[in-house]
């Protein structure tokens, strides 16, 4: 999304019409809601991963459709 709509700010806004042309309803997550997932990692003895971080595991950069960032313990 941010590579084809060039930020993330054109990315959100440009939500709305690609679901309703998917039919698949997306809703967009709050800074808030964003906030407490990430506190709410330390219950699991977790943090995010980003794939550019040194310590993303490296095997998951051989799949395709890998996720944008992993939880690892």
């Amino acid at each position: 999304m941010l590579n084809r709509f060039g930020s993330a700010e054109a990315a959100l806004d440009a939500l709305p019409d690609l679901t309703r042309r998917s039919g698949r309803p997306v809703s967009v997550t709050s800074q808030a809601q964003a906030e407490d997932e990430i506190a709410g990692l330390s219950r699991y003895s977790a943090r995010l991963v980003a794939q550019s971080d040194s310590d993303y595991p490296p095997l998951l950069e051989f799949i395709a459709t890998g996720p944008a960032f992993a939880r690892h313990g």
